[in-house]
């Protein structure tokens, strides 16, 4: 038996944040666009494929390190980065956001 709840969420036009600029944060914008997410991205490097996508204006990039602000107005926040003190901030602020909306995976 799964100890997780299966989730679908209709993310059309919601604004969506993703914390990394690397293949997993690739992979995961890719999903949230095809889902007709809003996605902005906060890294300060991108993949050759999510840098294209911030020049041709499929998703917003914020070239620099993740702060507690970037997730203000998101619907769905998901850290993508292999550093384990930016992913537990992520979902410390997601905890205590005043957008109740906003959750963290």
């Amino acid at each position: 038996m799964s100890q997780y709840y299966p989730v679908a969420l209709d993310l059309r036009d919601r604004p969506c944040l993703v914390v990394g600029g690397g293949p997993v944060a690739e992979g995961k914008v890719e999903g949230l666009l095809d889902a007709g997410a809003r996605v902005t991205v906060v890294s300060p490097a991108l993949t050759e494929r999510l840098a294209s996508w911030a020049t041709e204006g499929r998703i917003a990039h914020r070239p620099r390190e993740y702060g507690a602000s970037d997730l203000d107005g998101h619907h769905l926040a998901f850290s993508a980065t292999d550093r384990r003190e930016v992913t537990e901030a992520v979902a410390a602020d997601a905890s205590t956001s005043t957008s109740p909306e906003t959750i963290s995976t």
